[in-house]
């Protein structure tokens, strides 16, 4: 769309002013889905820490959209994902930081015109079955 800017003096008494073109362009935000929360089963040591591949939500997170126009890239704040700062370094292989339940935050930026979406991602760490030693079958 296009309107129009009108620039007069604020301290000259004159009919004099300028006019220009403003042209609005809108670009559309990326339309990704929120995804399923990503689970893993608790190592052996049962602390609720494991390792986590994020990246294995990108294309449920970009449910068909090119992989090679958006970058997916996943955050621990909130602020830092709208900022587009302080991404996590190697989300393929993230210790959550959190015991058993954890959400993180995920951008994803259009490369094409610098738009973004945000949306989050639960990292889960199930624990392991409590095992209890049977009575001697006889």
């Amino acid at each position: 769309q296009v309107v129009y800017a009108r620039v007069e003096s604020a301290t000259i008494a004159t009919d004099c002013a300028t006019l220009i073109e403003v042209l609005l362009i809108v670009n559309p935000t990326p339309q990704i889905l929120d995804p399923t929360p990503l689970e893993v089963c608790d190592d052996v040591s049962a602390d609720g820490f494991a390792q986590f591949d994020l990246t294995q939500k990108d294309a449920e997170i970009l449910d068909g959209l090119d992989p090679l126009q958006y970058v997916v890239s996943y955050h621990v704040l909130e602020d830092d994902a709208e900022q587009g700062t302080n991404a996590i370094a190697v989300p393929a292989s993230y210790t959550n930081t959190t015991a058993f339940m954890q959400t993180l935050w995920v951008r994803v930026e259009d490369t094409a015109n610098g738009c973004h979406k945000l949306t989050t991602l639960d990292l889960v760490v199930n624990a392991l079955p409590v095992l209890v030693q049977p009575s001697p079958l006889e």
